[in-house]
């Protein structure tokens, strides 16, 4: 096979180190099954071929994307910008990827992305403010999405 031309498989990854497929999965997912000298073997083919796991296979095999998609009126703004920054961090920290849309204050907007949001997978949703349109929230309640609302002041 020429890797130059084509994106390497866990298969092929499990062809060049011996082993089999759920091997180097464990390795990749659960790295403290599997002994130390057959993970760097794993390792090291997984280095030269270039592997990368596919992210849909691995979200359709775990039922997780580790993804929490953010939805904010504008990136325009230094306070919107910068707890973006504080939140990507953090949500990296915790192993996650965060997706973000901005609606540019208009609550139709916000609803398009967040409906596109769950239809990406996201395991949770952040909007801003207080104001969103009413299928947003049904959306949110039918896909049992967790959502966190920052922003708000509502005594």
């Amino acid at each position: 096979m020429d890797m130059r031309h084509s994106k390497p498989t866990l298969q092929d990854v499990a062809n060049y180190a011996g082993v089999s497929t759920a091997t180097v999965s464990r390795c990749l997912n659960q790295p403290e099954k599997v002994k130390a000298p057959l993970q760097e073997k794993i390792r090291q083919v997984i280095d030269e071929l270039g592997y990368v796991p596919h992210g849909a296979a691995r979200a359709l095999a775990s039922r997780r994307t580790f993804t929490i998609g953010a939805v904010v009126p504008t990136i325009d703004n230094a306070i919107f910008s910068e707890a973006i920054q504080y939140l990507q961090r953090d949500l990296t920290k915790a192993g996650y990827t965060l997706l973000l849309a901005q609606s540019s204050y208009s609550l139709d907007e916000e609803l398009r992305e967040v409906q596109t949001l769950i239809t990406q997978g996201v395991e949770g949703i952040v909007l801003v403010g207080e104001d969103h349109h009413q299928g947003v929230f049904d959306a949110i309640e039918q896909h049992e999405i967790p959502l966190v609302n920052i922003w708000t002041y509502n005594p």
